[in-house]
């Protein structure tokens, strides 16, 4: 173990890579392979910058293309657990792409096929991910359990960063379990059947890690699978409990940003109805976070208000000035 250990931490601070099986078995030629996942995630970054959506999706063929040649013919390589995790998160999209067609499509046939093809993707994602959660495990299991961060920092930062990659390895695969409820219609004992298994893991995920960002990340979306379940007032608890968390940080004002929004969506559902309370929770979050209010989650805020203004303009105690005025905000 020892032997390991110390090329782990080798490969954690040179490389970020992840183990792929005996490390010892990694030979010159394959560290000279062409590294066709640094040209894959060369040509993801640079879609960013492509307006042509048909362009655009070109490059991500082609990098998907790049990662499952890569992956399929270099086990042993440095960057072959990352590969399989960047190859997993591509398929992800791709699928959450196919459902939002399947949504907006007005044909039967349409949406089947839709739905079929981002169950297909994120099966394939989800072995994809399973390869890089298991290698991602090992190089974090190679570490000592104590690692003195005072004399041996190198070590205590390596592997932390083996911790954390391990457990976003961990989240991913429930993430594809609740995108893949959303290939079902809420009729199907299917959609409730995955939202819960996936609520179940995130649960477990939390409970390891509840004192770690990537512990409230598991924590915020066992709560979504459980609002989306139809457990509304157990997802409730949890957004109000993330949301008295205290701190300052650029990653907690994300993260309950994002339990902010999903909590609004809670409130303005037809269970509640509370739509006072959103245009008030929205119109203060606005007035305290005006840096933050062009993000995608703002951008959901901002629905959510409008929605709660529309739906409290219909409602026959609202004064006919307020409702005008209502209706004319939304």
């Amino acid at each position: 173990m020892s032997n390991l250990y110390a090329v782990v931490v080798a490969l954690v601070l040179l490389s970020g890579a992840a183990l792929s099986g005996p490390v010892s078995t990694v030979n010159a030629q394959e560290r000279q392979t062409p590294n066709q996942y640094q040209q894959a995630m060369t040509l993801l970054q640079s879609t960013r910058t492509i307006r042509d959506a048909g362009e655009r999706n070109k490059q991500i063929d082609r990098a998907q293309e790049l990662l499952e040649q890569f992956v399929a013919n270099n086990s042993r390589h440095l960057e072959f657990a990352q590969a399989n995790a960047q190859l997993a998160q591509l398929l992800l999209e791709k699928a959450r792409a196919a459902i939002v067609n399947s949504e907006s499509a007005t044909d039967a046939d349409r949406k089947r096929k839709d739905r079929q093809q981002a169950r297909e993707l994120l099966a394939t994602g989800r072995r994809y991910f399973r390869v890089a959660h298991d290698l991602f495990q090992q190089q974090y299991k190679a570490f000592p359990v104590f690692i003195d961060r005072q004399t041996d920092p190198d070590k205590y930062a390596a592997r932390r960063k083996a911790e954390m990659r391990f457990i976003r390895s961990q989240l991913n695969l429930p993430i594809c379990d609740l995108e893949e409820s959303h290939t079902y219609d809420e009729s199907d004992p299917k959609f409730k059947k995955l939202l819960i298994g996936a609520a179940t893991e995130f649960e477990q995920i939390h409970a390891k890690y509840r004192s770690l960002v990537a512990g409230l990340y598991a924590r915020l979306w066992q709560a979504k699978c459980l609002q989306e379940a139809g457990e509304i007032r157990k997802a409730m608890g949890i957004y109000g409990e993330l949301l008295s968390h205290r701190g300052n940080t650029r990653t907690m004002h994300t993260l309950q940003d994002q339990a902010r929004h999903f909590r609004l969506i809670g409130l303005n559902h037809d269970r509640r109805k509370d739509h006072v309370l959103v245009i008030r929770e929205a119109g203060e979050w606005f007035e305290t976070a005006k840096e933050r209010s062009r993000t995608t989650t703002g951008l959901g805020i901002r629905w959510e208000l409008a929605l709660a203004q529309e739906q409290r303009s219909k409602q026959t105690d609202v004064p006919e000035a307020d409702r005008k005025q209502l209706q004319q905000s939304a």
